[in-house]
């Protein structure tokens, strides 16, 4: 494409893309994003204001009515038929073409059909995918250009791979200075996948785990040494984790954090289907075994190009001087000026609102001191009940507890606003009867819908036996300024001692406020 034909340059990304319940909408954030990111510097560098593509039934791609006119009423099982451009691809074309023709379009992790919509247009195109290594001190980008001048271009700008062996060994260190964790030697780590993802897609479907159950077979007949599960943050509903539990039927779930766990001696093997996680593992020492392709495969500095590889690129992104020098075999620019972007830790992660458990080996630590020193101090809190004798066992368990107070036949117990930790405790002695707990909490960033990630037990006997077991996702009953609360019933047919309440929030952005035991009737 010459020079004079490019009219315009489009951000997009996955607008046909539906959440798991069906509802749509969901990357309009992220394109957004995006736009709001670089369109200043693209326009510095051009002169072309960018424009946004966006899920929009009046001046975008209305994905509701192509969904309804195609016979897809389930949009997820229609979404994974069309995502690799293999079916309804004429009308795909039709879809996007009068929002991308004489354009350039820098694209959020463009889907496989959006792809090849544009090669098929000839519109050039620059995708910018988040990397799948995420513990550096920021997010950094995967990037591949479609002309193969600008694709040269961006990888002048890739990282050298040194940079991520050497912070890996950092975060390997600082695991070396914290808590211990028990595991035992030529452990193998299973790790859990989001599975709605795009990276789960192949063939027009979701990829089934049992597919792999030969390799897996294997994998566990030769292993020297237990087998670990760790879920995904957002979910356990995944089918590799379904099989090892099948396979393995002791393999132990744990939900450390997952760097911290790639930090111990004693895993020595990450199996996933392509988690971004397994993909870090090799950067801490482990066999990284992937059942499947990754969603991009990442390039650094020095290695050769790959057809579909993708530059890993840091924050230059934002420097003009990058798009002036990567739009330039395109489109005609401004000159280099040579002013740089000094980079803060962590800013693309907070403006996006994304960690993927990065903060609980880095900001987080600092918090958990000064929590911790708090809670040695503060030991002799006391909690009582009303109505029953409820004898409190010597050790509460509380991690960083503030009190716990007499409230109207309730168990109140009061947290300083601790943001992602776990919440254990206490044991109460409690008699036959329905009880209603409810957990008050707010959400620091914004989530889809109103589903929050965090998960909740109900047990006795120190964890062993179980009264409720919620895993993944829970929706909130009630909002109340700003403040959510989410309320789980049970019922005791006989009075049970040691009743404990464990709340894990994972990776999510939630506070908790307070936890309240109510007896019922």
């Amino acid at each position: 494409m010459n020079q004079g034909s490019i009219a315009s340059i489009v951000v997009a990304g996955d607008c046909l893309r539906p959440r798991s319940d069906g509802s749509l909408g969901i990357y309009n954030d992220q394109i957004k994003w995006l736009h709001r990111l670089i369109g200043r510097q693209v326009y510095l560098a051009c002169g072309l204001k960018p424009r946004v593509l966006l899920l929009d039934c009046d001046t975008g791609i209305d994905a509701a009515r192509f969904y309804l006119r195609h016979d897809l009423a389930d949009r997820v099982a229609g979404w994974t038929k069309i995502y690799e451009g293999t079916h309804l691809f004429q009308e795909l074309v039709d879809a996007y073409e009068p929002f991308v023709r004489k354009s350039l379009v820098v694209g959020f992790e463009l889907p496989l059909y959006l792809q090849k919509i544009l090669e098929h247009l000839g519109v050039p195109y620059l995708d910018l995918w988040i990397h799948p290594v995420r513990f550096l001190s920021d997010l950094i980008f995967g990037l591949r250009a479609s002309d193969g001048s600008m694709n040269e271009t961006v990888g002048r700008y890739a990282i050298s791979e040194d940079d991520v062996w050497m912070t890996a060994g950092l975060r390997r260190a600082g695991a070396a200075c914290g808590p211990r964790c028990q595991l035992e030697p030529n452990t193998t780590l299973v790790l859990g996948q989001e599975r709605f993802d795009k990276s789960q897609i192949r063939d027009g479907g979701f990829i089934d785990a049992r597919s792999y159950t030969a390799e897996v077979s294997r994998m566990v007949d030769s292993s020297r040494g237990p087998w670990l599960i760790k879920p995904h943050p957002v979910t356990d509903d995944h089918g590799l984790m379904t099989l090892v539990r099948e396979l393995v039927p002791g393999a132990r779930t744990i939900r450390d954090n997952v760097y911290y766990l790639l930090s111990q001696d004693e895993i020595t093997r990450a199996v996933a289907i392509n988690s971004s996680s397994a993909i870090e593992a090799r950067y801490f020492d482990k066999e990284s075994i992937l059942l499947a392709p990754p969603v991009i495969d990442a390039t650094f500095r020095g290695d050769r190009p790959r057809e579909r590889g993708y530059w890993s690129v840091d924050h230059r992104i934002l420097e003009v001087d990058f798009w002036r020098n990567v739009l330039s075999a395109l489109l005609p620019t401004t000159p280099l000026d040579g002013h740089t972007h000094t980079p803060r830790p962590n800013q693309f992660r907070i403006s996006l609102r994304a960690f993927w458990g990065f903060q609980q080996i880095d900001t987080d630590i600092y918090v958990n001191l000064a929590q911790t020193r708090n809670f040695e101090s503060n030991r002799v809190a006391t909690i009582q009940t009303v109505g029953q004798s409820a004898n409190i066992l010597p050790n509460l368990s509380l991690l960083f507890p503030d009190e716990a107070i007499r409230e109207n036949q309730r168990v109140l117990i009061r947290r300083r606003e601790v943001v992602r930790t776990e919440l254990y405790g206490p044991y109460l002695n409690l008699s036959a009867g329905h009880y209603q707990l409810a957990i008050h909490y707010s959400v620091i960033s914004p989530i889809v819908g109103h589903y929050v990630p965090f998960s909740v037990d109900i047990c006795y006997e120190t964890g062993k036996a179980h009264l409720v077991h919620l895993k993944g996702c829970v929706e909130p009953m009630v909002r109340d300024r700003g403040e959510f609360q989410f309320e789980i019933e049970f019922h005791l047919d006989r009075e049970i001692d040691g009743v404990e309440t464990r709340i894990w929030s994972g990776d999510s952005d939630v506070m908790f406020h307070r936890v309240v035991l109510a007896y019922v009737r």
